[in-house]
């Protein structure tokens, strides 16, 4: 089942608009699709007519776009579409596939973020024995630590160092700016169970 209506009808100057590209764009992208439809056995003569394709055509035009791309054709199908929709089902299921592609983009962002965060967490952790506060504890499975307890932890783990002559560091963080590293086993020694 689709959810925009087959007998619905979309010109090519409506989702140029609605996607930010030209006519031409668009155009040309329907053209491999009608063919690619064509070769599959699956068009229908009422999925195009004239410079206009019906709702069928549409969600197949739209299952290869990007997420926002995607989210603009389903805001033009809804606008579109919404006096054709008078099954109240059909209209939630509209109504939650525009929520679920919302939702879809903004895991992606999320997913993106963390990324980021983890690259963080490798440059702090350092291949020669030295690793930071935060590094340290992610390694030992301490997760969500405040910088406060972070910042006492290495308050005592540079004392420690000073006092029994152990070299310690900085490194650059795209967090922090720079923080400090120590010997892997001094924090084993000052920290660990």
């Amino acid at each position: 089942m689709n959810l925009i209506p087959s007998d619905v009808y979309f010109s090519i100057s409506e989702i140029a608009a609605a996607e930010g590209v030209s006519e031409n764009v668009v155009a040309n992208d329907l053209n491999e699709l009608v063919q690619d439809i064509k070769k599959a056995g699956l068009f229908k003569p009422e999925m195009v007519q004239g410079r206009s394709i019906n709702g069928d055509l549409l969600m197949n035009y739209h299952a290869g776009k990007s997420p926002v791309t995607r989210q603009k054709l389903i805001n033009l199908a809804k606008s579109k579409s919404a006096n054709s929709i008078v099954n109240p089902q059909l209209a939630a299921i509209v109504t939650l596939a525009t929520q679920l592609d919302s939702t879809m983009q903004r895991q992606q962002e999320l997913e993106a973020r963390q990324d980021k965060l983890e690259a963080s967490q490798r440059s702090i952790t350092q291949d020669n024995g030295m690793v930071s506060i935060i590094g340290w504890c992610n390694n030992n499975g301490i997760r969500n630590i405040d910088n406060n307890t972070a910042k006492s932890m290495g308050v005592q783990a540079a004392a420690y160092c000073r006092s029994n002559g152990i070299e310690f560091s900085k490194t650059n963080n795209q967090v922090f700016g720079t923080v400090n590293i120590y010997p892997d086993y001094v924090l084993d020694q000052l920290f660990g169970e």
